[in-house]
């Protein structure tokens, strides 16, 4: 694998670089490559050159390798003279120069920081919280450190590691389960998530999942316990909000059969076929779970009994031995009667109402499958839909918990219930139908505001004003279907969710589009958005897929159609390991087939996201489209989750039954013990941890636009929208520069280089 660094010989070259831009002596970031007045060309001598030298890097992306991308990089041709006025590939070169040479002095300054971070919390008490926040300064030392190893072996990282477990260990043993899902958290990631704590994290998610439904007044109380030690304000600690949190009316639609029908579903039809019996006693353990928890006490009388809940823990466990040491296939009546055993063997003992032995039930049995196996619980249903059709029916308005956790309105969206009642940026929102939603989770005040298309909702709304005069007002609103857009251009130019400035560098015709999710309109809005761009001379193109989670096989389908005009796309394999079913390209609709194409990922760009860039990657290398990927190796979530209804539409559950496959074979998930997973990027670009963060802050701030309650644009000049251009010009987003340098080296398509390969040419 082609290293996501510099290449080691060129070190010396880049420290240099970060010397001198440490010291100001070089620039970070010029403007785009093409936006000064009066840029000068590249003197005509030095044509050839540069024409042979542009030629390489793009081969450098066709033959996935990154050693000689950086190289050319580092020496551009003809750079004291060309650096900041050629408005091609040169200059886009010498700015991506200058930001490696930025993120490299931002390597070692954080690396000191980091380290001095470590240090100093080690010194001190190692409570949960510092062991806690030391396991954060490890994982970072891990991800900005060139020699990962060594990071691994330093005598600190070990010690803490060690450390941590304990107290993981003891956490949990006290009743502590926030500050043990935690460490154990750090200590996953921080081990590459190699499985040493996976079942760890299984078992304290668990636990967490039955506080926040049985116990959520505990689990409050752990989160402040949490904050006091790391420090928080007592006034900025959230209240305890008992809204919402009656377990009884979210699991009033659950039933035995509903529950039996996915276990034995689990059981028989997941693609890995995980035996039944595992199936079925992490289903009788998860029930014991809840009867062990000392916190569940407190709702279910029945287990206040030390003697009945000892019974019962006994029987259900020894019922899991049963089921271990079974053999043969199972049935649903086998099933049906290990959990009628479970209800009678309660009713006997500590009385736990049935749906809460049904859903545990359930919960425990998928668990043993997959992260991506599982039911969604009746509350759970329009968070679900919400994800996959990219809609969902409430007012209109984006939400967040701002500094004093009061939900604060983002944006009213374009034409929604929300923004025709006069709702604007800034807005609290203090009531949801009279109920106040103080100390709420964004989840649950989302579950008060959505419901029923027609039916009505009322809002409390807080408005701040000048001179710190407030404003209350009651907006009585009805809900609607809300669409939401998941395609996002570079700029945002008015409050219309499609209206965005299209083109990162319009002089040179580069596109930029972001997906953000696979949803039932995404293709319809791209090629809404690719027929503008189109209109004005379209030449090249970035689809970014950064932190894409996926969504529909359809639509992934269809949009890697726009370049690819025949062959398959994506296939996929079952239990059996044999193909069962395959998606081709459907001729005629490839619009992109012949303009240059970059495609971003990160390691947030999953499922969907991976397809498209796996595909379009294949059919790059064979030289049939111009299209190559950037960045760095994707998540590695390659599976298919076929839903099931339940209850007659209650309900519904999850089952990964087949994984996807590339065009060129490839599985995309991330399997036990496999080193190769995911879609590794033909130019690995790294971006530091505090550069990902401050780009994906600038994005969502420069999306979202402040506007009034008619609609209208609120102008701060004291904080003005952030411009995009900044991740260049400021060397942030080093990923999309090294795009935009591939992309100037065939605008227009230059000369080939001698001894360089022509490309294939496009059959379609």
């Amino acid at each position: 694998m082609n290293s996501p660094f510099i290449r080691r010989g060129r070190i010396a070259t880049l420290l240099a670089l970060a010397a001198a831009v440490a010291t100001g002596t070089v620039g970070v970031g010029p403007a785009l490559a093409g936006s000064q007045p009066g840029a000068q060309t590249v003197a005509a001598g030095n044509a050839a050159a540069v024409d042979q030298w542009s030629q390489k890097l793009w081969a450098a992306a066709r033959e996935s390798n990154t050693d000689a991308f950086n190289d050319l990089v580092v020496d551009v041709p003809d750079a004291q003279s060309a650096a900041r006025t050629d408005p091609g590939v040169v200059g886009a070169a010498v700015s991506l120069k200058e930001s490696i040479a930025n993120r490299e002095a931002l390597r070692t300054k954080r690396l000191a920081e980091v380290n001095e971070e470590l240090n100093k919390t080690l010194a001190g008490e190692l409570t949960d919280s510092n062991l806690s926040k030391a396991l954060v300064s490890a994982l970072e030392l891990h991800m900005v450190s060139l020699d990962k190893p060594s990071v691994m072996k330093d005598p600190r990282i070990a010690g803490l590691i060690t450390k941590g477990e304990q107290a993981a260990k003891a956490a949990e043993e006290r009743g502590d389960w926030l500050n043990a899902s935690l460490l154990y958290y750090r200590l996953y990631y921080l081990l590459d998530q190699k499985g040493r704590y996976e079942e760890d994290v299984q078992r304290l998610n668990r636990r967490l999942e039955m506080l926040r439904l049985y116990a959520p007044k505990r689990l409050w109380e752990l989160r402040v316990e949490q904050l006091k030690a790391e420090g928080t304000a007592a006034e900025k600690l959230p209240p305890y909000n008992a809204q919402g949190a009656d377990y009884r009316e979210k699991l009033k639609p659950v039933t035995m059969e509903m529950v039996v029908a996915a276990v034995h579903r689990a059981a028989t039809q997941h693609v890995e076929r995980t035996a039944w019996q595992k199936v079925v006693a992490g289903a009788l353990h998860s029930v014991r779970l809840l009867a062990e928890m000392p916190d569940m006490r407190a709702t279910f009388a029945g287990l206040a009994d030390d003697a009945a809940r000892a019974r019962f823990v006994e029987a259900i466990r020894k019922q899991e031995q049963d089921v271990l040491a079974a053999k043969g296939s199972s049935s649903v009546g086998d099933i049906w009667d290990y959990l009628e055993v479970v209800v009678q063997t309660s009713e006997k003992t500590v009385r736990l109402p049935k749906e809460a032995i049904f859903h545990e039930f359930a919960n425990g049995g998928l668990d043993e499958l997959d992260e991506f196996s599982a039911v969604i619980w009746p509350d759970e249903l329009i968070r679900f839909q919400k994800s996959t059709a990219g809609k969902f029916v409430g007012v209109g308005v984006q939400i967040e918990l701002n500094e004093e956790q009061m939900v604060r309105v983002v944006t009213p969206l374009d034409g929604t219930p929300a923004y025709r009642a006069g709702i604007r940026t800034g807005d609290l929102i203090k009531t949801v139908n009279g109920r106040d939603v103080f100390g709420l989770s964004l989840d649950q005040v989302v579950e008060f505001i959505t419901g029923p298309a027609g039916t009505p909702v009322t809002l409390g709304i807080e408005r701040p004003g000048e001179n710190d005069q407030k404003t209350q007002i009651e907006k009585k609103l009805t809900r609607a279907v809300i669409p939401l857009k998941s395609i996002k251009g570079w700029k945002r130019l008015g409050a219309a969710e499609d209206d965005w400035d299209w083109f990162v560098d319009a002089d040179a015709k580069i596109g930029y589009v972001r997906v953000t999710g696979f949803t039932d309109d995404t293709t319809a809005d791209f090629d809404a958005a690719i027929t503008q761009m189109l209109g004005k001379g379209l030449k090249g193109l970035v689809l970014d897929l950064r932190f894409n989670p996926g969504g529909l096989l359809d639509q992934a389908v269809s949009l890697t159609n726009r370049w690819v005009d025949r062959g398959v796309i994506v296939s996929t394999q079952g239990a059996t390991h044999q193909i069962e079913s395959q998606k081709f390209a459907m001729p005629g609709r490839s619009i992109l087939s012949s303009i240059p194409t970059i495609v971003l990922i990160n390691e947030g760009s999953a499922s969907a996201s991976e397809i498209v860039s796996g595909a379009l990657q294949k059919y790059g290398h064979d030289g049939l489209i111009k299209c190559y990927v950037v960045g760095s190796r994707s998540y590695g979530k390659g599976s298919v989750q076929d839903v099931y209804w339940l209850a007659d539409g209650q309900a519904a559950m999850k089952l990964t039954t087949q994984y996807y496959m590339l065009p060129d074979r490839r599985i995309i998930h991330r399997l036990p013990g496999s080193e190769h997973w995911g879609i590794e990027p033909d130019i690995a670009v790294e971006m530091l941890p505090s550069q990902t963060t401050d780009m994906l802050l600038l994005r969502r701030n420069s999306d979202v636009l402040a506007l009034d309650e008619n609609g209208q644009l609120i102008v701060d000049e004291k904080s003005p929208t952030p411009d995009p251009k900044d991740l260049l010009t400021k060397g942030t987003d080093v990923q999309l520069q090294a795009a935009l340098v591939l992309l100037h080296t065939q605008l227009p398509a230059p000369k080939l280089a001698d001894g360089a390969k022509p490309e294939k040419a496009p059959t379609n």
